[in-house]
């Protein structure tokens, strides 16, 4: 079993970096994700010098770790985000995130990123039968509310979906769509190199300091002068930023992938090959791979785990669901840092000066790229009172500043919520 993202080792990709350190530029980029790349893409575009630095390899991180699935919403369910910001701000919020993924399908089609992408809907599924009286409510709210069409699917009716018996019915969004995330990757940091942006690997930045008329950042290759500073880290945010790691959270979630299974048995698991997840906390998610595998993933625990002991565990979730995979093979494993924050909302602004985009809760494959254009725009000048994501403050507490020694406790009460509720 290798421990490696099924992902990067499909699409083994190399860019175009460069070795050596400018001594100054109009805007600096700490890390170069999606996040990273689409920032430095928009803001090169319009004529800006941009330096990515990035400490390990481009897209090293969640950008080419997760599942690949380009999803509507926000980790903040509709009702909840009516409940906390009022019914007009929230459907903002919502509808930002659906702007996203039409954002993204239009980037990728206009400068034909050949990553995979196919508009195949999500399929939410219900863990218990009290959980689909919550999706048949979920349903009606969307479309009440925020005029977003989804179709329910009864128990009776799964087997059109998924080859097992263990849900109890599910809510299908159209939307949704699935991708191939090492190829969206290299497609935009192709992009960036071609806009002319510098991008260096293995080159962590140590210091971020003010200077006169911008920032000095101390890196592993030397100084570097910026007007500006763009963080782009998430889950992988380095202590030299504290500012903004006591405001990030980050959780591993877990990933196996099966050896190839063949069309004949990835569609009688998956027959309408959607994206699919649990209503769980401790959530199950699942999909095919563009070379017919089954992806599975999830949130093993919430303190960190070693890959093979984590693939045992989802080796055996995984039967749980598909018992008929009893003799395939797993020849994938890895993990990859979900950024939270303490408000369960992604957020972009400005934190002591930094320019900053984070924080997306599972919904980051969209929404990164989205906010990284949007990021650009702020830091070209443009209007950007449109988006709604600027008028949020990235909340932080008292109790957190290193290590986020609570998600242990965390954890413990998710356990009990998905056993009992």
């Amino acid at each position: 079993m290798k421990e490696l993202s099924f992902w990067r080792d499909h699409f083994p990709f190399e860019t175009q970096t460069t070795s050596a350190l400018p001594p100054r530029c109009d805007i600096a980029i700490i890390g170069a994700g999606l996040t990273g790349l689409s920032t430095a893409l928009h803001a090169a575009r319009s004529g800006a010098s941009v330096v990515v630095l990035e400490q390990e390899r481009i897209g090293w991180g969640a950008s080419t770790r997760n599942a690949g699935m380009a999803l509507t919403g926000l980790k903040l369910s509709p009702e909840q985000l009516v409940k906390r910001y009022g019914r007009e701000r929230a459907r903002k919020f919502y509808r930002a995130s659906l702007d996203a993924l039409a954002f993204v399908q239009n980037l990728i089609e206009h400068e034909n990123l050949a990553c995979d992408f196919h508009r195949c809907g999500d399929l939410c599924v219900a863990y218990r039968r009290s959980h689909y009286q919550g999706l048949i409510a979920s349903q009606k709210f969307m479309r009440e509310e925020f005029e977003h069409h989804t179709e329910l699917v009864s128990a009776a009716e799964m087997a059109r979906e998924l080859g097992t018996k263990v849900y109890h019915g599910g809510l299908i969004d159209p939307l949704s769509a699935g991708l191939h995330p090492a190829k969206l990757v290299a497609g935009l940091a192709r992009c960036a190199h071609e806009a002319g942006v510098q991008m260096l690997e293995a080159t962590p930045v140590e210091e971020c300091h003010r200077a006169q008329k911008g920032f000095e950042l101390k890196t592993s290759h030397g100084m570097l002068h910026a007007k500006e500073v763009v963080v782009a880290t998430n889950g992988y945010t380095p202590a030299a930023l504290r500012h903004l790691r006591r405001r990030i959270i980050p959780v591993g979630s877990y990933i196996i992938v099966t050896v190839p299974l063949g069309r004949a048995l990835a569609e009688e698991l998956l027959p309408t090959n959607r994206m699919v997840y649990d209503t769980k906390n401790f959530l199950f998610y699942f999909r095919r791979t563009p070379d017919e595998r089954l992806l599975f993933g999830g949130r093993t625990s919430f303190t960190p785990m070693r890959d093979r002991e984590a693939a045992n565990i989802l080796r055996a979730d995984m039967l749980s669901v598909f018992p008929q995979l009893h003799d395939i093979e797993i020849e994938y494993a890895w993990h990859g840092n979900v950024g939270f924050t303490f408000d369960q909302m992604p957020h972009l602004g400005e934190q002591n000066g930094l320019h900053y985009a984070m924080g997306y809760g599972g919904h980051g494959v969209v929404m990164s790229v989205y906010f990284g254009y949007w990021l650009a725009q702020k830091l070209l000048g443009a209007d950007t009172h449109a988006f709604p994501f600027f008028e949020l403050q990235m909340p932080a507490r008292f109790f957190y500043r290193k290590r986020p020694w609570f998600l242990p406790l965390a954890g413990a009460y998710y356990r009990v919520l998905d056993r009992w509720f």
